[in-house]
């Protein structure tokens, strides 16, 4: 099997981004939850400058971003519903 093809087996349930922690989860069918990615580091968010900043609300925002990303990928590929 191609990586890509085990690739979408795998997120074939979709993807979920836990806020706080910058971990994003698969739900297994037989396994319940897995953990399969993560938000590294703080990078470019560590040196904003503005006051009051919420670093961890921006990675939370960026997470959900790209798991809304990758959850309409899939589904436009129909491999989710």
């Amino acid at each position: 099997m191609k990586p890509s093809e085990r690739a979408k087996e795998i997120l074939r349930g979709g993807v979920k981004f836990h806020a706080g922690s910058g971990m994003f989860f698969i739900e297994h069918p037989t396994d319940g939850e897995k953990h399969i990615a993560d938000i590294r580091g703080w990078g470019f968010i560590q040196y904003l400058e503005e006051e009051e900043i919420d670093s961890m609300k921006i990675q939370d925002a960026i997470g959900f971003y790209i798991q809304n990303a990758i959850n309409e990928k899939l589904k436009s590929d129909g491999i989710i519903i």
